[in-house]
């Protein structure tokens, strides 16, 4: 789990490769999206929480582009 600069917003990977972007004011999930990786090793926002960038065990990182309606 990582959380944005402002702190509003945490994004999570779960087991199956499922990203979730929350609202970390009320828990609600703002944003979901199924990943080709099943274990992360890093998660980061990027400054401007537009982007998510996931590292995973398989040494690739992939780049999320979270919809504006969800920042």
């Amino acid at each position: 789990m990582t959380f944005n600069g402002s702190g509003n917003r945490a994004v999570t990977l779960d087991r199956s490769g499922k990203l979730f972007l929350w609202d970390s004011t009320n828990g609600n999930i703002r944003f979901h999206q199924q990943l080709p990786v099943k274990r992360a090793t890093s998660l980061a926002f990027a400054p401007d929480g537009s982007e998510v960038f996931v590292a995973g065990s398989d040494k690739r990182v992939l780049k999320v582009v979270i919809p504006t309606a969800a920042r």
